[in-house]
């Protein structure tokens, strides 16, 4: 359960900007922040009739923390098609390394 200035919400996607999109015949939800006003953004994506959502915290690797975080975070173009891919494509093989570690 999430809170905002809307009250009590059980998905944090409702929070964030979405879209749909197709990869590989496979078709996706994915969310993010519209707007960065932190030194992170929210990417989250899930397989469409699923109710597995893979959230992430995208962090640039340069700049100075503060203001070329916020900069350089907002200047992805969350719209462009290259970037939401990539960004799924990512996270999916970030999602199979983990399911691949063996914890027992």
């Amino acid at each position: 359960m999430f809170r905002d200035s809307r009250g009590e919400i059980d998905d944090i996607t409702e929070l964030l900007t979405s879209g749909e999109v197709e990869i590989d015949s496979v078709k996706y939800l994915y969310s993010y922040e519209e707007d960065v006003v932190a030194t992170d953004r929210v990417f989250a994506f899930q397989e469409i009739n699923t109710s597995s959502t893979h959230l992430f915290q995208l962090v640039p690797t340069e700049g100075e923390k503060n203001s070329d975080y916020q900069r350089l975070l907002n200047s992805l173009n969350m719209q462009d098609p290259k970037v939401y891919r990539e960004l799924i494509n990512t996270g999916k093989s970030l999602m199979e390394r983990v399911e691949g570690i063996d914890i027992s």
